[in-house]
């Protein structure tokens, strides 16, 4: 019983581990201003265009307009591989 406690906690670890190693990569690009959906290789195309939101505002004079409630959008994270310390040589700055 103590050995199944004992490898159950060595899992925990290992899974926050991981999430520590993901969580210091991201900050770390975040730092070096490599945070941007292009940076990070993401599928989803344009996160944020100004211009977009520009054209949906334009003319308002109120600020606590009826708009449509926000659709939530996110990655999957549980799919993506474990985080290592290697870096990319064409993401490398000089």
């Amino acid at each position: 019983m103590n050995a199944e406690q004992e490898a159950v906690n060595a899992k925990v670890q290992l899974v926050t581990a991981r999430r520590n190693a993901y969580v210091a990569g991201f900050s770390l690009l975040a730092a070096m201003g490599h945070a941007e959906a292009d940076d990070l290789n993401l599928e989803t195309g344009t996160l944020y265009d100004p211009m977009v939101n520009y054209e949906r505002v334009k003319g308002k004079w109120f600020d606590w307009d009826f708009d449509p409630a926000p659709k939530v959008q996110s990655t999957r994270t549980v799919d993506s591989p474990a985080q290592n310390a290697n870096v990319d040589p064409g993401l490398a700055q000089p």
